[in-house]
């Protein structure tokens, strides 16, 4: 559910998204694939480094890092998480935020992950 809004906000900020998945490359790279990613996508194998050491305990999370410092935290899938996140980006690069999910999109406004 998650990853069709995170390519949303990889296409209104280039290069500013990664996607980290605790699969194996091959079936991250195959997922990417199947939903047409255009954003990087990396594995966090087993014992899960990155998840430990930015905290995931709920999948997804959306972590936002300015500047090697986390800035914004986004459990499960939440629009207005997701859209305040996309708004901090836009800011940053002096853009007008885009939003990323709005209501009537299909996507529920929560669910947890």
């Amino acid at each position: 559910m998650a990853a069709p809004v995170a390519e949303r906000l990889a296409a209104a900020h280039p290069g500013q998204v990664v996607g980290v998945g605790q699969d194996p490359e091959d079936r991250l790279g195959a997922f990417g694939a199947s939903l047409g990613a255009t954003f990087e996508m990396v594995s966090d194998a087993p014992a899960y480094p990155a998840s430990a050491r930015y905290g995931v305990e709920v999948v997804p999370t959306l972590v936002m890092v300015d500047g090697g410092r986390v800035t914004d935290v986004v459990e499960s899938w939440d629009r207005d998480g997701y859209n305040r996140v996309e708004a901090g980006l836009a800011e940053g690069a002096g853009k007008v935020p885009a939003g990323v999910s709005e209501p009537g999109d299909g996507l529920p406004s929560f669910r947890p992950g």
